[in-house]
Order: structure tokens, then C-alpha cells, then sequence
């Protein structure tokens, strides 16, 4: 999930204020989960009983399949289930074979099926490749079958591509209070706007219509509680994490939330690298790498935080993984890594896969990385300046303005970034600190 924050001076924290939120995330501490229940709970981290029955459906479609080839209802089943073994193992080969049977499908019965394009779309935006996604789920809108289907992912489509009021407009055609995929949606929106209260009651009432399937209330309580990680409120985030892994320890998300709970809020972090490395072996994703590099930052290990990043950019690098981790690598090759030019190739390929001010802002900070000023003055001037931002990218401001010798502007970033402290690592975190003190 990503977190927005809107850049604009009335949101900007006061010195003072930024010490009371300190004051408040300490005292939180106290509702960490104990490591017996992490202890408890991590080792029961096992994917092999659902494997087994996805592995078990995926044999009884594929033999429905040899039979013939162009069997529509079977290649349909498979591709979900597919995708299903993908969330489970974070094995990105299968997304590739679910994306595959679509496409054969596409080919044999022509490209006028609306739910194989809503299909394609939705691969596409999992791949994170978002114009494609666009196009497909245009073609399933001009087909008009299930239309408010198609116009719900047309909103995802349109949101990742930064065509915000297009977005809005779309999703406020498709209102319906009792609807999981309306709420969803609205809570990505109120949550892009700004407003996070109204995005967590638009996922608990997600949760409320979506209770008929487990992994609907998952998805929503997951996002819960990332926006309460986000906002400081540890207790509630680990309640609703807990929730998930009780009710599914194979939750690779909550895992994920956990372990940043332990890097973001208490000393663990050797403790949050031992159950990341639990992760690794269970799921394929190299997400937990990354966060491994920011609990290396926490420990101070700089060789160790060196290791990690070698491990996740050998791994999110593979082609196979497309376009997928290209915020964290332009993290990591304009800071550990040091291969600032690396990252201007990503940020500027980003910019041909969707336009945003955040990947514009990913732009501005990598010409300033490889010292061309001029030109990530005229993306920050053009493309950026006054938009919505995420913290990293408010980090990312700030820094750029604080080596330009701008301090005033540098300032207001970073008591921007501050308003979504525990978003950034735990180095950036020092670093913001001693910056705005």
C-alpha cells in the first residue's frame, strides 16, 4: 500500500508539535506484541498445507486443459489460481503463467470479452505496468459487459497513473455504500486527500460488506493497519495485524507489519531480522530484504545494511519483476549502494510508466544526485512543486533543497516528511531529527 501526504503549509507540523508526537510514540512501546507471541506465531509460518490444495486445483484445470487447449472456463480457473499461488508464495512465475493463459485465451476467442480483459487489467496492475492496465480495462468499457466492474478498475488504473479528477469523477459513478469494492476504493482516495479518518472507516465498512470472504477482510484490515502504523497508533496497528495472522499465519502482509513495528518502534531490530528471515523462507518477494536494510540502518551496521541492499537489488532487479520495486531501488542506489546513475535510468523509465508528482519527485532527486541541477529544478518547478508527496519523497525534497542552500524551503519538507515519521527508515529518521532540531 502507498501513503500519501498533501504538501501544503497548513499541514506542516511546528517544532513543538513534532516533540509531542515523539513523547506519544514512546509511550505506545508498552503495546508491542511480547516475543512469545512472535516466537509463538512465526513458527507456524507455513505455506504448505494451502499450497498443497492450490497445487491440487491447479493439476485438476490443467488436466481439463490437455484435454483442450482452448478450454474457456478451464484456462479462466487456472489463471486464478495461479494467481492465487502467487499472493501465497510470492513466486512471480506464476502471475507470468496466469498473465500467459490470458493472453492465449485473448488470442483464440478474439479481444471482445470484458472479463478477460478485466482480468489482463487487473495482472497488469499487480505488475505495476499501469498503461497497459488502462488499455486493456478501456477495451473492457467499450464492450460494456459488467460496466461498473469495469469502471471500478478503471479508477485503479487512472489513480496509479496520476489522472486524479478523472479518477474521482469515475469513482463517484460507480457509489454503493454496501459495495466492498466502492469502499475500497474510497478509502484510497480520502487516504490521497488527506483524510485518514474517513479512510479507516471507509475499510472497517469495507470489512463489514466483505466479511462473506476471509481474504477481503484481510486485505482491508491489513490496510487498516498500515494507515495506523502510519499515524503512530501502534496499538491499534498490532491489534488488527494480530487479528490477520490469527485468522491466516500464512498472511505475508501482516508478517511484513509486524516486523516494521519492531524496526519503527522498539530495539528488536536483531529480532525484526530474524523473523523477516523466517519470511524469506516461506515467501519468495524480496520485500523483506528491504526492510532488513532499515533495520541494519537501526542497529548502525552499515556493512550489514550493505549486505541487505545487495540482496534485495539482486533479487528485485530480475526482470521478471518488471517495474515493481523501482521506488526502493532509486532508495538504495542513491544511498547505500551509491550508483546514483542506476537510479536516474529507473526514474526515468518510471516517468514513461505513469506521470505522477511522486515519480516526478523520484525524477528531480536523481538529476540532483547525478549533479544535474538545472534539469531537476525544472522537474521540480514543472512536475512537482506543490503537489501531494509521500515521505520518502518529502525526505527527498528537503534534501535536495538543504543542498541547494535553500533552508527555509528545506525546512518545510521536512516537517512535512515529519508528519509520516515512522514511513521513513530508521537512518532517515536520525537524519531527520538532527535536521530539524
Amino acid at each position: 500500500m502507498r501513503i500519501r501526504t498533501c504538501f501544503m503549509k497548513k499541514q506542516f507540523w511546528t517544532i513543538i508539535a513534532w516533540g509531542s508526537i515523539l513523547a506519544a510514540c514512546k509511550e505506545q512501546h508498552t503495546h508491542f506484541p511480547s516475543m512469545d507471541f512472535v516466537n509463538h506465531a512465526s513458527q507456524r509460518l507455513s505455506t504448505i498445507n494451502k499450497t498443497n490444495q492450490l497445487t491440487n486445483d491447479s493439476i485438476f484445470w490443467k488436466n481439463r486443459l490437455s484435454s483442450n487447449p482452448i478450454n474457456y472456463t478451464a484456462a479462466v480457473k487456472l489463471s486464478s489460481v495461479l494467481q492465487h499461488k502467487f499472493q501465497l508464495s510470492g513466486n512471480i512465475q506464476y502471475l507470468h503463467e496466469a498473465s500467459g493463459l490470458i493472453e492465449q485465451l485473448l488470442a483464440e476467442y478474439g479481444p471482445n470479452h470484458a472479463g478477460l480483459q478485466r482480468i489482463k487489467a487487473g495482472i497488469h496492475i499487480t505488475k505495476h505496468q499501469f498503461k497497459e492496465a488502462n488499455a486493456a480495462i478501456q477495451k473492457a468499457l467499450e464492450i460494456g459487459e459488467e460496466r461498473r466492474e469495469s469502471l471500478l478498475i478503471a479508477f485503479d488504473t487512472q489513480f496509479e497513473l496520476g489522472y486524479y479528477t478523472m479518477a474521482s469523477r469515475t469513482l463517484q459513478s460507480c457509489k454503493q455504500n454496501n459495495d466492498y469494492g466502492y469502499l475500497f476504493r474510497m478509502f484510497k482516495w480520502k487516504h490521497y486527500i488527506g483524510e485518514t479518518d474517513s479512510a479507516i472507516w471507509y475499510l472497517q465498512k469495507a470489512q463489514e460488506w466483505g466479511a462473506q470472504s476471509q481474504k477481503l477482510v484481510s486485505v482491508a484490515r491489513v490496510n487498516e493497519a498500515d494507515l495506523y502504523l502510519h499515524e503512530g497508533k501502534l496499538k491499534d496497528a498490532i491489534a488488527a495485524y494480530k487479528k490477520n495472522i490469527e485468522s491466516d499465519n500464512t498472511d505475508f502482509h501482516s508478517w511484513l507489519g509486524i516486523a516494521k513495528s519492531m524496526i519503527q518502534y522498539t530495539d528488536n531490530r536483531s529480532d525484526a531480522i530474524q523473523l523477516l528471515t523466517k519470511i524469506t523462507k516461506h515467501h519468495a518477494l524480496p520485500d523483506p530484504y528491504y526492510q532488513m536494510v532499515g533495520a541494519a540502518e537501526g542497529l548502525n551496521d552499515r556493512n550489514l545494511q550493505y549486505q541487505y541492499a545487495k540482496q534485495f537489488a539482486d533479487k528485485a532487479t530480475d526482470s521478471m519483476y518488471g517495474a515493481m520495486y523501482s521506488k526502493y531501488m532509486i532508495d538504495l542506489y542513491t544511498g547505500i549502494l551509491n550508483q546514483p546513475n542506476k537510479a536516474l535510468v529507473l526514474a526515468k523509465a518510471e516517468i514513461n510508466n505513469r506521470a505522477t508528482p511522486q515519480t516526478y519527485a523520484w525524477l528531480a532527486w536523481t538529476l540532483h544526485q547525478t549533479k544535474q541541477f538545472q534539469l531537476a529544478d525544472s522537474v521540480y518547478t514543472h512536475y512537482v512543486k506543490g503537489k501531494p508527496l509521500e515521505a520518502l519523497e518529502l525526505f527527498w525534497m528537503g534534501q535536495r533543497m538543504y543542498e541547494l542552500d535553500k533552508k527555509n524551503n528545506a525546512q518545510l519538507f521536512f516537517e512535512g516528511a515529519a508528519k509520516n515519521y515512522h514511513d521513513l527508515s530508521p537512518g532517515k529518521q536520525v537524519q531527520l531529527d538532527k535536521l530539524l532540531q
